[in-house]
């Protein structure tokens, strides 16, 4: 009985002198590292470009351009007709990657993004792009119907970091412009 209880009074004293030395080493090494830098730089900061930054090819002249988002988190621009203010154009960039990912694959860390994921409930017409990380989209607005194109946006070195929105609403006779500027001011055809 006396040998059991000195055997386990010996084995809580060396785990109990184990766990000092290993704080004891832990600690020492950080009072003489401490100081020192990384040995990896630290990742560039994500931001969004700036609104006044952000053009959109194909947009009429004189259209008032107005910015938009919410610095660090989105960004955009709106532009509408000063003749028509409901006609307008409107894009968004924005560093949400888990906005275009489905929820369950996500959790179980399958990150492979879904643009229509990101798009609203009543979109219509929802196509997504053979690289399936693009699609076009329309919204049944008033006066004027919206279309609408949306894609996930990857850094240098292919790593998916958020998404754009390019969202254009004008009249019906005016599609020739419509699908110029969701062609990157490109006119249809060229």
């Amino acid at each position: 009985m006396a040998r059991g209880r000195a055997r386990k009074t010996i084995g809580i004293t060396l785990m109990i002198a184990g766990l000092l030395l290993a704080g004891y080493v832990g600690l020492t090494y950080w009072l003489e590292h401490r100081n020192e830098p990384p040995s990896t730089p630290a990742p560039p900061e994500q931001n969004t470009p700036a609104a006044s930054d952000i053009s959109v090819p194909g947009v009429p002249a004189g259209w008032t351009k107005t910015p938009t988002g919410n610095p660090g988190i989105w960004s955009g621009v709106d532009y509408t007709n000063p003749a028509d203010p409901k006609q307008k154009v409107s894009y968004v960039y924005s560093l949400c990657m888990g906005c275009v990912m489905e929820p369950d694959p996500f959790a179980k860390g399958q990150n492979v993004p879904d643009p229509l994921v990101a798009l609203p409930s009543d979109a219509l017409d929802k196509r997504v792009a053979d690289d399936h990380l693009s699609a076009t989209y329309t919204l049944s607005t008033k006066p004027y119907p919206t279309y609408g194109k949306i894609k996930v946006e990857k850094d240098e070195n292919g790593d998916y970091k958020g998404y754009s929105t390019l969202e254009v609403t004008l009249p019906p006779d005016d599609q020739a412009l419509t699908q110029k500027i969701l062609n990157g001011g490109k006119d249809p055809g060229s």
